[in-house]
């Protein structure tokens, strides 16, 4: 969510009119009680306090009711004290009127700035509610016939009857089917985590989380080369395996889809007595610096092609393992292709 603040110090032309009418009315106010009342000070003060009030209250920041209590506390001494037409300060009650206005001024607009700030979280998060159950709608409708598009394709390209152009389409079909069916699933994730999610958390085994990654991995990309190498120890991570297993297919997918190697893609743990640094290497022609920004890229502020095609699961996998208490980081391998590094940390190591 954005994060919006309202200016402290702020010039706006609506303002300064809506200031200016509510100086206006006190004064033409009290010029009438003035007529009738030799002595009006104490109506005239109690009129300008009550506009400086309604001034702070009603415009932005504190720029107009402290700039309004100074102008009523000089108009009150000047024009509506004993002696007329002229500035004095030789009365404390005076003086206490003027810090008594400028007090008023100041709290009023604190409150006032604290009340629409909170009233805009409120909008935003509002807004981020519907818009998460939106794309969760979305998502969902979406993933049902992009499933049955890819299943469809998958049995069609295994057609020994097809010719080798309409084999190729269809592949390609399945091809740009899989990388749909990725978005949605990224999308999907964005919406939850958007919508305050929680996590179920619990201790997991790295092993098993690498056995389900490559096996949901193999269901989609089945041409795909991966080696899973098993740690050395029995590690546990805490974390939600549904959203976990995400990153790991996202990475995975990226290797695939952009590593463009014929040499298996490897996905390995190493450790330390703090984390877990799940890494997924490849072998193609490595990353560029696009990869830190889509790594770090702000869910929803994107309109580029590129990071909504490319770099949305970087973006997502990279929330979601912060989500974890951890981080994903990036490089490339010093002789070929690049490594992912998942940053966890770890639960308990035990020995085989």
């Amino acid at each position: 969510m954005k994060d919006k603040k309202i200016k402290m110090f702020t010039f706006s032309w609506k303002d300064t009119l809506l200031s200016l009418i509510l100086l206006m009315i006190p004064f033409g106010l009290c010029y009438l009680i003035q007529i009738y009342i030799e002595d009006s000070a104490v109506y005239s003060s109690l009129l300008f306090l009550f506009s400086v009030f309604l001034i702070s209250r009603f415009t932005n920041g504190y720029l107009y009711g402290i700039v309004s209590s100074i102008i009523a506390s000089f108009i009150v001494n000047y024009a509506f004290t004993i002696p007329y037409f002229e500035l004095s300060f030789s009365i404390p009650a005076y003086i206490l009127t003027f810090f008594v206005m400028l007090a008023i001024a100041l709290l009023t607009s604190v409150l006032t700035t604290r009340i629409m700030e909170e009233e805009s979280i409120k909008i935003e998060a509002e807004k981020e509610r519907m818009r998460g159950n939106f794309l969760q709608s979305v998502s969902h409708d979406f993933r049902t016939p992009l499933t049955s598009i890819l299943g469809n394709s998958t049995n069609l390209a295994k057609n020994e009857k097809l010719s080798e152009n309409d084999r190729k389409a269809i592949i390609a079909i399945k091809e740009e089917t899989e990388n749909l069916l990725g978005m949605v699933e990224n999308v999907l994730s964005i919406s939850k985590i958007n919508t305050n999610l929680k996590l179920s958390m619990h201790e997991e085994l790295v092993e098993e989380l690498f056995e389900e990654a490559v096996h949901r991995f193999k269901n989609r990309y089945m041409d795909a080369k991966v080696f899973a190498q098993v740690p050395d120890k029995i590690l546990f991570v805490n974390v939600d395996s549904k959203l976990f297993g995400q990153i790991l297919n996202n990475l995975l997918e990226n290797a695939y889809i952009h590593g463009k190697s014929d040499v298996p893609i490897l996905l390995y743990a190493e450790y330390d007595k703090s984390f877990v640094y799940i890494k997924v290497k490849d072998f193609g022609p490595g990353i560029t610096d696009d990869v830190d920004r889509y790594l770090n890229q702000s869910l929803f502020v994107s309109d580029d092609y590129d990071y909504l095609y490319k770099g949305i699961g970087l973006s997502v996998s990279n929330t979601i393992a912060k989500l974890h208490g951890g981080i994903i980081q990036a490089s490339n391998n010093p002789d070929v292709g690049a490594t992912f590094t998942i940053k966890i940390p770890v639960v308990k190591s035990v020995e085989k």
